[in-house]
């Protein structure tokens, strides 16, 4: 039987079972021809790596599930992590998830390497180990645990990910052309775009399989309530899943329908959990884009420099433009990349 290591749910966008059992995703197959593909040449011999690129709720933890249970139909081993901010300051966490089975085998290293990944993993004293020891020491404890079958291994939202785990986690996918192991890093925004390794990017869903994929999840929402939950999701299966789900629990019956759809909680840390994790200015300004998208840049500026209590320049949207919340057009107006970031 193989090994696994956390797998777990990786929930995002959504998928229904096929008659084969395998996951069915909405608009997605292309993208799992591809790394089904990836996985049979692991099976050959020919390892490889992508970085899977997508905004929040487009689908990348779906994928991954899909790929997985490929992966398992074909026997091969799932090592798998998923980046929390809670653990981001922790170093090796992401790492020591993603090894944690592969422990007993420690013994099957050289001395030296065998010492700096207990020295990373905190299981022996030592004032510091060599970045590079370490990540040698992972690709040989990995490539010796192919040599027993074929691995997949799986880092979701790996831009939250402690530094030191991405950074073992990229040197080992960088350097497995000749080893039976495929890694696959999730990631939103910019994350890892330097690493060098090929990319999938996840783009919106087109708009008849968008159309379908509401129909199957709200098959009985008005003709308008459905082409608004369309133009508003802009083909983001999360939202296409999960809009229909907060209007329902929204009395309409009090009044015409709100000027911003209401989200689900799930929507809400999906889409804003980029946010929190803003400079304040830039924050205020997001709030004045969202009440007011006709407002110029300038007008913004201005008004959200008098809400912080002092004039804010161009630079104070640099920080939401560099996560890919939003982008400024020709004419100076501020819009947001996706609509339900309002």
């Amino acid at each position: 039987m193989p090994r696994s290591s956390g797998a777990g749910h990786l929930g995002e966008g959504t998928a229904v079972p096929s008659r084969d059992g395998a996951s069915d995703l909405y608009g997605r197959d292309a993208e799992l021809a591809l790394l089904s593909t990836v996985l049979e040449r692991a099976m050959s011999g020919t390892g490889g790596a992508r970085i899977v690129r997508g905004d929040a709720g487009i689908g990348k933890s779906r994928l991954l599930e899909a790929v997985i249970e490929q992966a398992r139909a074909r026997s091969l081993t799932v090592h798998s992590t998923r980046g929390v901010q809670s653990e981001a300051h922790l170093p090796f966490a992401g790492l020591h998830q993603v090894l944690a089975p592969l422990l007993p085998r420690l013994d099957e290293l050289g001395v030296v390497q065998e010492r700096h990944l207990l020295v990373a993993f905190g299981l022996e004293d030592a004032e510091s180990a060599d970045p590079f020891r370490i990540a040698l020491a992972a690709l040989e404890l990995l490539t010796n645990a192919a040599s027993d079958g074929p691995l997949l291994l799986v880092a979701d939202d790996a831009q939250l990910l402690d530094a030191p785990s991405i950074d073992v986690l990229t040197f080992v996918a960088r350097r497995l052309a000749a080893d039976r192991i495929v890694a696959l890093l999730a990631v939103r925004g910019d994350a890892l775009a330097d690493s060098g390794l090929d990319e999938l990017h996840l783009a919106p869903l087109d708009d008849a399989t968008s159309a379908a994929l509401l129909r199957k999840h709200a098959p009985d929402l008005p003709r308008s309530t459905e082409e608004r939950v369309l133009r508003e999701a802009a083909g983001n299966p999360l939202a296409l899943v999960e809009l229909p789900a907060a209007m329902r629990a929204t009395d309409h019956d009090a009044g015409p329908p709100p000027s911003l759809l209401p989200l689900t909680a799930r929507l809400e840390r999906a889409f804003a959990a980029r946010v929190d994790e803003l400079p304040a200015e830039t924050r205020v300004l997001l709030l004045a884009a969202a009440i007011d998208p006709s407002c110029e840049l300038q007008e913004l500026l201005e008004a959200a420099g008098s809400v912080v209590g002092h004039a804010l320049s161009v630079e104070a949207i640099d920080a939401a433009a560099e996560v890919g919340l939003v982008e400024v057009d020709a004419t100076a107006h501020l819009h947001f990349r996706h609509p339900l970031m309002a």
